[in-house]
């Protein structure tokens, strides 16, 4: 795929209110604390692997979301710095290489975190039960959402291409929300549950619908220091993610079902 290929620039702003150097600092320091607080998710997943492998789908995609949103702040970063005259305001949004890299790494980010911490044993695909009609909708429901996160993980490059930065991010957005949703359920629940994995589901969700929200209040009230917002929720997302991983819980039964060995299937790893 060619650069040339991703469109041009469009604009959220016309005209905006410009950042000061303090405040551009602020920014630059809220971008680069996320490399910080995805390497605390990275360790947190790391002390407590032996536990996460007997609660949820893959341990290793855990840890692949972890890279994925290591890396999408650098392309991020890059696309800030490179972008003249305005280096880390948001008014214009041009569709290019290094954005689309972003773009690709954050949205399958949060899709693989979403998928890598469902419930060990729970098959993708099944047929729901409806002995009680409540939860049959509602893992008819969940297994429906889960399939649309997969493919937004291959497809969210071709709407990139053929849709450019804002139109892509339009389709993409209310995916990453409802993802949010099932991380808050599955971090609760599959690691614990307790309050520790219910407070970290909620803040995670929190602060990522804060990042929406606050790209919606940049829209309208075109501050770019609102930037440090959108940004700095990105980076406290991960922390609460963090918390809940940490306080993940062993499994309840004392069998040897939850026991990974050289036998395991690779979705146990």
């Amino acid at each position: 795929m060619d650069e040339g290929d991703l469109g041009g620039d469009d604009i959220r702003c016309a005209e905006s209110t410009p950042l000061s150097s303090t405040q551009e600092t602020i920014v630059i320091i809220a971008h680069y604390a996320s490399f910080v607080t995805s390497y605390l998710v990275f360790y947190c997943i790391y002390a407590k692997q032996d536990i996460l492998k007997q609660r949820i789908y893959s341990t290793l995609l855990l840890f692949t979301c972890v890279i994925f949103l290591s890396i999408c702040p650098g392309f991020e970063i890059g696309e800030h710095y490179f972008t003249e005259p305005d280096p880390w305001e948001l008014k214009k949004a041009p569709s290019n290489l290094i954005n689309g890299s972003f773009a690709f790494f954050n949205v399958g980010g949060v899709c693989l975190t979403a998928l890598a911490i469902r419930k060990i044993g729970l098959p993708f695909f099944r047929i729901p039960s409806f002995e009680n009609v409540l939860a049959g909708v509602l893992d008819l429901v969940v297994i429906l959402a889960d399939i649309v996160i997969a493919a937004t993980i291959v497809v969210q490059p071709l709407l990139y291409a053929t849709r450019g930065r804002l139109g892509a991010q339009e389709l993409t957005t209310p995916i990453n929300a409802a993802s949010g949703i099932l991380i808050l359920v599955r971090l609760w629940k599959n690691l614990g549950p307790n309050r520790y994995t219910l407070i970290g589901g909620i803040g995670y969700l929190v602060f990522t619908l804060s990042g929406v929200f606050n790209l919606s209040r940049y829209k309208a009230e075109c501050d770019e220091f609102i930037h440090f917002y959108i940004g700095g929720s990105f980076a406290l997302s991960l922390v609460f993610l963090s918390l809940a991983i940490w306080y993940a819980e062993p499994p309840s039964n004392n069998g040897n079902e939850g026991i990974v060995n050289e036998n395991t299937p690779l979705n146990r790893v």
